[in-house]
């Protein structure tokens, strides 16, 4: 998985996000499992409405946690991999 900084990620079509309330919900499709969100994932979730960075997603847990950037940057990397792993998250493709 690329986690530059640069790169945005987007939630996949096989992935239903409700976030209407609190702590927002994952539904995954394809297995008809869904995953309510802590509350770290939920502000990730919050941030990943349409497309987000690692940067941008790093940045919103820095704000809503005051956390340090690298622990920030840590912990969105952990996050994107699990979401990767389980398929809900593709890279967006780059325009030219």
């Amino acid at each position: 998985m690329n986690t530059e900084s640069t790169t945005r990620y987007r939630f996949r079509s096989n992935v239903l996000v409700q976030t209407d309330l609190v702590p927002a919900i994952v539904l995954d499709l394809g297995t008809g499992h869904y995953f309510e969100a802590n509350h770290s994932a939920h502000e990730l979730v919050l941030a990943m409405q349409h497309t987000a960075t690692l940067a941008e997603l790093s940045d919103c847990l820095q704000k809503a946690y005051g956390i340090e950037a690298s622990r920030a940057i840590a912990d969105a990397e952990v996050v994107l991999a699990d979401w990767n792993s389980r398929g809900w998250v593709e890279p967006v493709p780059s325009e030219p």
